[in-house]
């Protein structure tokens, strides 16, 4: 080792100078570079610097010594300090952590901030961090890859944001048309699956951004460009998005623009035999395309398409560690089934798996029931996902409704920076509802229920805010109503409207039904009147599908059921 790390440093030396004046030379300037050598090398070792090493050979730690003698030569502006938490940031498993032990620094080196940025955040919090660091990375310095890290998870966890990020990257970077036009197909990329006008918008206002770019230096957008558009557009005009759709079609020059529009096609499918059509259409020279296969079995579960899992040719993409869509032919088969064909699970799988676990009552190998084997998986894991955490939380609280709350707590600190999903929310929310006299730390746990979904679904996105889905409004709902949180309620419209989100029939039923007589009749009166216009923008308008008082009556008396 000693003789490789020599001949690279006097290969690289300036000057030629020799691998022992160099080091003499930086003891000259640094006395403790051999102490500072054995704590670089107890870092590595054991993650701390102050721990002692036990006796080394000379050539081992002069070896390490060599190397760090090289770096501070010719980079003198890097203090010992600085590589030191260089170091550490890197062996940092959390993005939190790794930026933490940088932050401060007068001078971070461009690899450290270039290896948190393409790491990849699991909370808003790590998301706001990237955020921080990047305008401090210059344009040349960063890689496509670190841009689509940035604006894909920035759109999930603050798509508030995203079009400030998108401008940085347009004023910082010099990209090719081909990136660009990258940047808008990623950017609206499963916009089709949120339900929710604003974050649409704000998808809409950050691709803006960059085709104005392109235009002003002459650029040309490609068919990525109009397929983006397409998705962010889908979730608010049908007529605009298939517009762009059909625009694409005359740019497509390339393999990689064939497979993207394929995949688009199958994305925008409105109904289930639309879905299983096109893909029958895209699949017939595409056979072994795992991507859309992805696509298909994912949107084949979104819309409850019912297909025959038990395939040989979908058994064998289960085999392949390549394909993403897993967890949807997993979501099919029983625990047993999964444990025996299935190897390596990501995070989405494992999700699938504690769910079903927590629904199988039957013994399962040696554990005498699925929930006490998700018990034991679940202290297999080190640093499981949000996904997962709700998945535990919400099995663990129809066992033990008693302990739901503290469960809560203490899982959201612990491994999801104090944020919850949706699951986190129902697994407080469901024992609230199936047992009114429950309480947690004396406090009605209705009321702790209400109390963590306000705090954490905003009518803005001005702050990092969960957009519930329609499962979790119709619960939300169902507990205002039933235990006669009114105020609350009435909070509701009011996030839908700057949410722009547009409730279905059942659930705006059950809103105004959650009211009490005559009260829910009179919004529906009001909303019948000023917000049911014949003609309308279909961007800028929404049209609710109100129902009739019988309706709203029947979920009236629903609710003290």
């Amino acid at each position: 080792m000693k003789d490789a790390i020599r001949r690279e440093v006097v290969f690289n030396s300036k000057s030629g100078v020799q691998c022992d004046e160099m080091v003499e030379e930086v003891s000259v300037r640094d006395p403790a570079l051999k102490s500072n050598t054995l704590k670089l090398i107890s870092l590595y070792q054991y993650g701390d610097s102050e721990i002692p090493m036990p006796s080394l050979r000379d050539s081992d730690w002069q070896s390490v010594q060599l190397a760090l003698a090289a770096v501070l030569y010719h980079a003198p502006e890097l203090s010992y300090e600085v590589i030191v938490k260089s170091i550490s940031s890197m062996l940092s498993s959390k993005i939190t952590n790794a930026y933490n032990i940088i932050n401060g620094l007068p001078r971070v080196p461009t690899f450290i901030m270039r290896d948190i940025l393409e790491r990849i955040p699991k909370s808003d919090l790590e998301t706001d961090l990237l955020l921080e660091l990047y305008p401090l990375l210059k344009g040349s310095d960063s890689s496509f890859q670190t841009l689509r890290n940035l604006v894909h998870f920035t759109k999930i966890y603050h798509v508030s944001r995203l079009e400030q990020l998108v401008r940085n990257i347009v004023n910082q970077e010099k990209l090719s048309d081909y990136e660009w036009n990258n940047l808008v197909f990623d950017i609206g990329d499963t916009a089709h699956n949120i339900q929710s006008k604003e974050f649409s918008f704000a998808l809409l206002r950050s691709q803006r951004v960059i085709l104005e770019h392109i235009k002003v230096h002459d650029g040309n957008v490609t068919a990525p460009g109009y397929l983006g558009m397409a998705l962010s557009l889908s979730g608010v005009s049908s007529t605009r998005s298939k517009q762009f759709y059909n625009s694409s079609m005359g740019h497509i020059r390339t393999d990689e623009e064939r497979e993207q529009f394929k995949r688009v096609t199958l994305k925008l499918s409105e109904s289930p035999n639309e879905l299983v059509e096109n893909f029958n259409q895209t699949i017939l020279d595409s056979k072994d395309d795992l991507t859309l296969w992805d696509e298909f079995l994912q949107a084949s579960f979104e819309r409850d398409v019912n297909i025959q899992y038990d395939n040989e040719l979908l058994e064998s993409h289960l085999a392949s560690p390549k394909i993403k869509s897993k967890s949807t032919i997993l979501s099919k088969m029983s625990p047993e089934e999964i444990f025996a064909k299935s190897s390596e699970l990501d995070n989405k799988s494992l999700s699938i798996l504690f769910k079903k676990l927590y629904q199988h009552e039957e013994p399962i190998s040696i554990f005498p029931s699925g929930h006490d084997c998700a018990r034991y998986l679940f202290q297999s894991l080190a640093n499981p996902s949000r996904q997962i955490v709700g998945q535990v939380l919400y099995g663990e609280s129809k066992l033990d409704p008693e302990g739901a709350l503290d469960r809560y707590r203490s899982m959201l600190s612990k491994y999801c920076d104090g944020f919850p999903n949706e699951k986190c929310l129902l697994s407080l929310m469901v024992p609230a509802l199936a047992l009114p006299g429950l309480k947690w730390a004396r406090i009605a746990s209705s009321r702790t229920a209400v109390y963590e979904f306000r705090k954490f679904v905003h009518p803005t996105q001005d702050c990092a805010s969960l957009i519930p889905s329609t499962n979790l409004w119709k619960t939300y709902i169902l507990l205002c109503g039933r235990y006669g949180y009114h105020e609350e309620l009435s909070e509701v419209f009011e996030i839908w409207e700057s949410l722009r989100y547009v409730p279905d029939r059942q659930t705006l039923s059950m809103f105004l039904g959650a009211f009490p007589n005559h009260m829910g009749e009179r919004i529906r009166d009001h909303g019948v009147e000023h917000l049911s216009p014949n003609d309308y923008d279909e961007i800028s308008r929404d049209v609710w599908d109100w129902p009739s008082t019988k309706e709203i009556a029947f979920w009236r008396d629903r609710m003290n059921k």
